[in-house]
């Protein structure tokens, strides 16, 4: 009786996890590219780099997580109206924060900003696992240049992480 009702709202969950995972994706693409730039600019000192690097990561994932979601739900019907329909900017269906809003619009921005802030987690978790299992990794090790490299660590970049 209800098959039609569970395949729309399936298929809605669907399209919405789809568009937080691309917009994942986005954001990570983004982050590996801006660093790669960063060390194009050529700065002068490792801190201006990172702050460049910051910024622009900033900048970017506010844009693709929040400015993109209101552009597309949003309707401002002065412009909205004026758009063509393959290109509707500012003609989506919510005028104002409704509960609908909340439920379709929000509910995607807060999802993926829940995903943006455990992403960059993950690595510093396998870090430390790897940390735990160097006593037993390095027992063959002879050389102390060996042990110094294998107790080392990643660097720890900070731009990556205060960016998102």
């Amino acid at each position: 009786f209800c098959t039609p009702q569970a395949q729309a709202f399936f298929t809605f969950v669907g399209l919405q996890a789809a568009a937080i995972v691309i917009v994942v994706l986005f954001n990570t693409v983004m982050k590996t590219t801006t660093q790669l730039l960063a060390v194009f600019e050529r700065h002068h000192t490792l801190d201006d780099q990172e702050t460049s690097v910051t910024f622009a990561i900033f900048i970017g994932q506010f844009i693709n997580t929040a400015l993109v979601a209101m552009i597309v739900y949003g309707n401002i019907p002065a412009i909205g109206n004026n758009v063509p329909d393959e290109f509707p900017i500012l003609a989506g269906e919510f005028s104002d924060f409704t509960s609908g809003w909340y439920f379709l619009v929000g509910v995607q921005i807060m999802t993926t900003i829940i995903v943006n802030v455990v992403l960059p987690i993950v690595p510093l978790v396998t870090e430390v696992l790897f940390k735990l299992l160097l006593p037993i990794t390095t027992r063959g090790i002879v050389l102390q240049t060996e042990l110094n490299h294998a107790y080392l660590g990643s660097d720890f970049l900070l731009s990556t992480r205060y960016g998102m």
